[in-house]
Order: structure tokens, then sequence, then C-alpha cells
């Protein structure tokens, strides 16, 4: 009471306890009610439940998790073979990354056909025969066959050698271990589908936008509050979305959100229709990993609360 008294206006984060027993995350936020005089005559409070939100933020932990875990440096192992003697050596670490002893005997290069799935092997061959044949390098990514019955990757280059004449007289290249990376990827891709099913599928309103307006990202809840389809959005300047009667208030907004890295309170936007909504948001600035500060909206629609702070004549917190 103490924060509203002061400052009018008051958000926080806090876990309820619902009826059934179960922890329940919520977003709360208050403003003052004015009389005529500008005196506080009471409060009016919004609430409302950020579970979605809060397994988003998780899903972003994870997601920083696995990529950390695929920053791991794959081995490297080098090879060459010689065409008129069809003799091929390996190095120490190519031997440990295809599962054979270094200290055996190399078979010869058709028996290295058990070495992966059949499907890789032609590829192997096909590309080995067009790089003696022409010249051209050679790069594939290659599944291996371990008897284990573990997926294993290589990614293997090969380019011609030529002799002093400039014929060709063999291969060399360089074979590496990208297993963990097929994996990491694999992960990461199964961890962004489920980021982004969370976000289209959202209820909340979800946005981000440069600091000139425009906007960059849109979800679905959003499109549909405003009756627009996505790309539509994307091509109208944010402040055109704004009731022209708060709409030369979004510099402002922009300044507060430039100067403190974050902002929040109501936000009258129009509908297609030309119908206002009105969104309670929280929108925080992000300047780490892009060329140019970005804005990351995320905003809730509490019309009904909103004309009731009309219907009082409340101000408007925040815009």
């Amino acid at each position: 009471w103490a924060t509203l008294l002061g400052n009018q206006t008051f958000r926080g984060e806090f876990v309820n306890k619902t009826k059934n027993g179960r922890y329940l995350p919520v977003e709360a936020s208050a403003s003052a009610i004015l009389d005529s005089d500008g005196n506080i005559c009471g409060f009016l409070g919004i609430q409302h439940d950020i579970t979605r939100r809060k397994e988003a933020d998780a899903e972003l932990l994870r997601s920083k998790a696995e990529l950390l875990e695929a920053q791991r440096v794959a081995h490297l192992g080098n090879w060459s073979m010689g065409l008129a003697t069809r003799e091929i050596w390996w190095s120490d670490e190519l031997y440990r990354i295809m599962g054979l002893d270094p200290s055996q005997p190399l078979p010869p290069f058709p028996e290295h056909e058990r070495l992966f799935t059949p499907e890789s092997w032609v590829r192997l061959v096909e590309g080995v025969e067009k790089s003696t044949r022409t010249g051209d390098p050679f790069e594939s990514e290659l599944e291996l066959a371990p008897g284990d019955g573990t997926r294993r990757w290589v990614l293997a280059r090969a380019e011609a050698v030529r002799g002093a004449d400039g014929s060709i007289t063999g291969l060399r290249g360089i074979t590496q271990d990208i297993t963990e990376q097929k994996r990491s990827d694999a992960a990461l891709r199964e961890s962004e589908d489920r980021y982004r099913d969370l976000v289209e599928n959202s209820q909340d309103l979800i946005c981000t936008h440069d600091l000139k307006g425009k906007l960059l990202t849109v979800n679905p809840a959003a499109s549909r509050q405003l009756g627009y389809s996505t790309e539509e959005l994307l091509a109208i300047p944010l402040p055109e979305l704004i009731d022209s009667k708060v709409r030369r208030q979004f510099q402002t907004y922009i300044d507060r959100i430039r100067a403190k890295g974050e902002d929040s309170g109501l936000l009258r936007m129009l509908t297609r229709d030309g119908k206002i909504r009105v969104w309670e948001y929280h929108n925080t600035l992000r300047t780490e990993g892009v060329p140019e500060p970005i804005v990351r909206g995320l905003a809730r629609d509490p019309t009904e609360i909103a004309a009731t702070l009309d219907a009082v004549r409340a101000g408007w917190p925040g815009m």
C-alpha cells in the first residue's frame, strides 16, 4: 500500500495457492483511482495467470543448456590414398573415430564398406570416384555403422593430390566426428519447436519491435485480437495501431524503455474494424546479441477492467 500511495501504481509477481492446493504463479498490478481533485479514493487491481510465460522461460533455459553442451569440440582425423597403389593411410585419431585399433593393419578400401550404413557408403564411393576423375573436392556427412547399434556421424572432406605434371595421383582429406553436434542440433531443434509451440499457442499477446516502432514478430493471439493477418501486422507501423488519443505518447514510451530497459502499463489498441482493445503490457529491451536494440512485448487484454477504469475517470498508467 505504501508503494501505491507513493506512486499510484504497483506491479509484481506472486505465487498463489489455489483451493485444491496447487501453486499458481501470477502477475498482479494495481492502480490508484483518483477523484476529480486528484486525490486517491480507491484502488483497482488486475491479476492474471503467468504459468505459460514461466514455462516459456524454462524452455529458454533448457535451450541454453543444450547449446552449451553443443560447444564441445569434435576430434579430427587425417587420411590419404594413392591412386596407383590404392594404399591408404589413416592417422591414429581417425582409427579411434572409426572405432578401429590403430595397432592393427588397415583393411583395403573396398572392405571399409562395413564401417558405414549402405546409403553413406554409396555416397562416399561416388564422391571418391568423382574427385579422382575430375579433381573436384568432396564433402559429405556420413553415418557410421558401429557394432553396438548406436548412431554415429562423421563429416568427410577430400581433395585431389596432383603430381608435377598436374595429373591426379591421389586424394587426401580430414574426417571429423560430428556425432555430438548432430545430437545437439536435433535436441536444439526439438527444444525450439517446443518453445515455438508455446509462443504460437499462447493466449498472451507476444511481439517484438524496434525502437522506431516497426513490428518484427507477432504471435497468432495478437493477430486474432486485432483482426489482421500476421503479414498485414508486420507491414503496419506500431503507432498506427494505437488509439489516436494516446498515440502521441508512443515516443514517451520508447524513451522510458530505452532509459530503464523495461516498461509496463495499459495501452489502447485499434482493431481492424476500428474498435478499441485495451492491453496490459510489460515490455523489456534486448540489447545483447542483436545488431540493434529490440523490444520484447508481452501483453494481456483486460478490456472489461479497463472499461471500469474509464468509467471512474482514472488515468492511464504507462500509456
